[in-house]
């Protein structure tokens, strides 16, 4: 519903003077609000529209107490704004020093689009072969009408014994140390065995938590 001031007269100069209210009525606008359907599984967080979900790693062998970064990359068309971290479970050698997160969300008319950048850092504290975990999305497909999951990962990687247990000068990274990883991200799983070992930055003069 509108209001506006039409103009009616016109002075000895020819300017319109004068008017009156009129009310302007445009016609209501429906939306059909329809439900999700039953069924959907149990990774389904209300995710809608279509995405991908990809996993990165910054190299596939690593020393114990040595920081690196693994990332989750999200994205698509939909209701991005709405999605939050994976909850993963890494080993139990593993120390996780929380999740720092990167969006970018765009607007066009009727349509958003985006992505989403989940990086974990890690350090682990024992040697061995690991699988980092594999990270499942679901959401609802508008276009196909169903429940769509896609996965990445998991990513094995090999941890090997740092110089600081052999007597070497290798510091040992504590909490408190961890200051950036994952920075220019070459490689892209699920080829895992093809990744060359980066370098990874951490500060050496924090003190531990």
């Amino acid at each position: 519903e509108l209001t506006a001031t039409a103009l009616t007269q016109r002075d000895f100069f020819g300017f319109m003077t004068g008017g009156q209210n009129l009310e302007i009525k445009a016609r209501p606008l429906k939306i059909d609000v329809k439900p999700l359907p039953s069924g959907a599984p149990g990774s389904f967080n209300g995710l809608v529209g279509d995405f991908s979900i990809v996993s990165e790693l910054k190299a596939d062998t690593l020393l114990t107490n040595e920081a690196f970064s693994y990332i989750i990359s999200i994205s698509g068309t939909g209701n991005i704004h709405n999605l939050s971290a994976p909850k993963l479970s890494f080993p139990p050698s593993f120390e996780e020093y929380g999740v720092q997160e990167g969006s970018s969300v765009n607007t066009d008319r009727d349509i958003i689009s985006g992505s989403k950048r989940y990086e974990y850092v890690l350090v682990p504290r024992s040697p061995g072969e690991f699988d980092l975990p594999k990270v499942d999305l679901t959401y609802f497909d508008l276009n196909a009408g169903k429940y769509v999951t896609k996965s990445a990962g998991p990513i094995p990687i090999r941890i090997e014994q740092g110089k600081e247990a052999s007597g070497g000068t290798g510091a040992i990274v504590s909490r408190g140390e961890v200051f950036r990883v994952g920075q220019d991200i070459r490689h892209i799983s699920p080829d895992a065995k093809a990744l060359n070992r980066g370098c990874l930055l951490y500060t050496s003069d924090a003190a531990d938590e």
